[in-house]
């Protein structure tokens, strides 16, 4: 989500609810974009669905496979 030059994404916290998040992002390309601050290693970023995503609404995590397209370089 971005409003100007702010931007948040959604987590998944420890319960299983979205929490909104501010982060900062440095380079963006096509599809992909660089978090530099306000992640930590390992969190849960939602991808898809965050039209339909409110705080503190449960998530249901999609299969790892469903990862796949997002991970790597």
């Amino acid at each position: 989500m971005s409003n100007s030059d702010n931007f948040s994404v959604f987590v998944v916290d420890d319960n299983g609810n979205a929490q909104v998040r501010p982060i900062e992002v440095g380079l963006r390309l096509a599809g992909k974009a660089e978090g530099l601050k306000g992640l930590n290693p390992g969190e849960k970023v939602v991808v898809e669905g965050v039209q339909k995503l409110r705080p503190g609404a449960p998530v249901k995590l999609a299969p790892p496979e469903a990862a796949a397209p997002y991970l790597g370089s």
